[in-house]
């Protein structure tokens, strides 16, 4: 997973799998997810988390197909990368740029409630980072953890949503051993309850990096397509959406010439 340089990072998107319709009935069965969808989006991560293993990579970075990130990406990604290292107590590779000890970086989530004055961490000041006032979350404790203008990584607690989390080699080893016990609910339940209780080595980034992005009202977004709504909004819609927590985004820079507001 690179930090910094374009010509680093190995951008693969894969095909559209096509799961027969009794081959998802049959995962549904196994897993006990609540709906259709969420037996898709359990099988999509377990084809790139295997993957990452055919390929031997030693670590990738996955991104669900609606999120957004800042035309910034990379100054924050390089001051995320040098807190990681800080954190674990690693030195950076070549090809390493995070070190390896650990299993997942949360770097897009619907929040992680730290506590941040007992668990180890590393700040610094980022000034890509949004007004905490403004900041939308399923959980907002984040914003009592750090002050204005602050990035930080930590070491795990209940993050949720899998927006992007960057993924090592081992890391991908152990969620799909996690995933063979039948462990039932959504993905990202799996992977937050393994962090919670220290099967998975896990880092979360906050304020995330990454998150969703929301089309204009009336269109609807790719990920939605799982559950039998109609397929995702044009590329370039005349109506322009938003993306929470994110000051610059790409999405609207590339599509519209301006910040989302």
């Amino acid at each position: 997973m690179a930090a910094a340089k374009a010509s680093d990072i190995e951008l693969f998107i894969p095909e559209q799998p096509k799961w027969s319709s009794s081959f998802v009935d049959a995962f549904e069965l196994f897993s006990n997810v609540d709906t259709r969808g969420a037996a898709l989006a359990w099988l999509a991560h377990i084809d790139v988390l295997k993957l990452i293993i055919q390929n031997q990579w030693k670590s990738a970075l996955v991104l669900e197909d609606d999120v957004d990130w800042s035309i910034e990406i990379r100054e924050q990604t390089g001051k995320v990368a040098e807190g990681v290292l800080e954190l674990t107590g690693q030195q950076a590779g070549v090809d390493t740029p995070y070190g390896l000890d650990w299993d997942i970086i949360w770097m897009g989530h619907c929040g992680d409630p730290p506590d941040l004055e007992h668990k180890p961490h590393v700040a610094w000041d980022d000034k890509t980072v949004l007004p905490l006032d403004e900041y939308e979350n399923i959980d907002r404790h984040v914003i009592t953890q750090l002050r204005a203008g602050q990035r930080a990584v930590h070491f795990s607690s209940s993050p949720i949503c899998t927006c992007a989390y960057a993924v090592s080699a081992n890391g991908a080893r152990k969620v799909l051993a996690e995933a063979s016990e039948r462990r039932a609910g959504a993905f990202d339940l799996l992977m937050m309850d393994g962090c919670k209780n220290e099967r998975l080595k896990c880092i979360t980034v906050n304020i995330e990096l990454f998150d969703d992005y929301h089309p204009a009202e009336g269109e609807l977004s790719e990920i939605r397509a799982g559950e039998g709504e109609p397929d995702l909004e044009p590329a370039a819609s005349k109506k322009m959406g938003r993306t929470k927590n994110v000051l610059k985004s790409a999405r609207c820079a590339g599509l519209y010439g301006v910040a989302c507001t």
